[in-house]
């Protein structure tokens, strides 16, 4: 059984970075957070969810079918669910949770390939610039040209939390697991990639008034792989929400054939 102190988990770690005090008031009501009512940064979130959802494919040809997410929100949950998968030789997992001393951490994909560990933190920051101004977003360590500090390498401010993130992650699972090889990756959207069909975007011509959460759940649902009021956080689908995203994907899926010949939309 978990005891109920506060763990530091990668977002109270976060917050720590950016501001020691934040931390110390993360978590007191009378302190509201009002970003959390933004609706910029609501829609910002979204995408985030959009690409974390794309990403689980880079580990499993079916991560929905074999069910690959821990899902629990519960410390103690879902640290055993993700210490049964663990047991596998070979095993792919969505949002694993570890607890080493008082450092709580969910990662974002995590592949077991026999005494190999590769972990995968996504991130809907785009890489790869076509301006020759944004090469230097490219670089990680930043290395100073002139002045006082000249040939002082440090983090690419750009960088800088998203790093420390991976880093955070990464000290916990070679504590955990310290006879194995760890391999750690930031996954990112590559802005630069190019599709091979010219105005591949205007065969998919939806209105999506629902966005994309409810989208996505409403599609799982009709392949019966979960309930749509299942899978928090997501909110819940209205039954006829539902319906006009099921009549939205068929018709992609009749799309899709007729373009690709192929049932990529399944």
């Amino acid at each position: 059984m978990l005891n109920k102190e506060r763990y530091l988990t990668k977002s109270r770690f976060k917050e720590g970075l950016e501001c020691p005090t934040k931390l110390y008031y993360s978590k007191n009501s009378q302190y509201q957070n009002n970003q959390l009512d933004d609706p910029f940064l609501e829609s910002l979130a979204e995408g985030g969810y959009q690409v974390g959802e794309l990403a689980k494919f880079l580990i499993s040809d079916q991560p929905y079918i074999d069910n690959i997410t821990i899902e629990s929100l519960d410390y103690e949950e879902s640290i055993n669910s993700t210490n049964e998968k663990l047991k596998n030789k070979f095993v792919s997992i969505s949002e694993p949770a570890f607890l080493y001393k008082n450092l709580f951490i969910r990662v974002d994909l995590l592949q077991k390939k026999d005494n190999e560990i590769n972990i995968y933190e996504v991130k809907s920051k785009s890489w790869g610039y076509e301006g020759v101004d944004d090469e230097e977003f490219k670089v990680f360590i930043k290395e100073y040209k002139r002045g006082e500090n000249k040939g002082k390498r440090v983090i690419d401010p750009n960088w800088k939390f998203y790093l420390y993130d991976v880093a955070f992650q990464r000290y916990v699972i070679r504590n955990l697991f310290s006879n194995m090889k760890i391999n750690t990756n930031l996954v990112l959207a590559d802005k630069s990639s190019k599709t091979s069909i010219e105005g591949l975007n205007q065969f998919f011509k939806i209105k999506n008034k629902y966005g994309w959460h409810l989208t996505i759940k409403a599609m799982l649902e009709s392949k019966n792989i979960f309930n749509k009021f299942e899978r928090a956080p997501l909110v819940h689908v209205e039954s006829k929400a539902f319906k006009d995203i099921k009549k939205v994907f068929m018709k992609m899926k009749k799309n899709s054939i007729t373009l690709f010949k192929s049932k990529y939309i399944v």
